[in-house]
């Protein structure tokens, strides 16, 4: 009666076995990014580059994460830089594509720029490509030029008057 239950499991370990090669190439949840700091002076020419990393919540970089880490790279070398851009690099190819991309048959477009200092979403990518999905800040140089540069309206007092009208009766 015990050998009726007895269940050939092999089929099912061999699968487990031959999928576990495979593993790298499904996707998953990104947990954490690299982080490229980019610094221009007032000539336009890249001097620094820093590297860092860090760890995102539910495959999303946080808008209050986000604000600590601009008010943390703000500052080099004693200056003071102003956040021009902000790139996301997320790989988001499908298993399916990945010959497509290594062979470049197929044009695949991974950035995207940020325009507001909101909640950052990574998409999920293939286990394989993680340590590839990045953001980077791109920080200017400040121009003196620009700083305290308030714009003064006049007002002509000829224009000012008030104009009187009389109501139709």
């Amino acid at each position: 009666m015990n050998d009726e239950f007895n269940l050939d499991t092999t089929i099912v370990d061999e699968f487990e076995k031959d999928d576990e090669l495979y593993k790298d190439f499904y996707k998953d949840r990104i947990e954490q990014i690299n982080l490229y700091i980019l610094y221009v002076d007032n000539n336009n020419n890249l001097f620094h580059i820093k590297r860092d990393s860090t760890a995102l919540k539910d495959g999303a970089l946080q808008k209050n994460d986000l604000k600590n880490l601009i008010k943390q790279y703000i500052n080099h070398q004693g200056k003071k830089y102003r956040l021009i851009s902000l790139l996301k690099w997320n790989i988001t190819i499908e298993p399916d594509e990945i010959s497509d991309y290594l062979k470049n048959t197929k044009e695949f477009n991974f950035i995207k720029s940020i325009r507001n200092l909101n909640t950052i979403h990574f998409d999920d990518s293939i286990s394989l490509f993680h340590n590839l999905n990045s953001l980077y800040l791109i920080f200017h140089e400040r121009w003196k030029l620009l700083e305290n540069n308030t714009k003064k309206i006049y007002i002509n007092k000829k224009l000012a008057k008030n104009k009187t009208r009389s109501k139709k009766t």
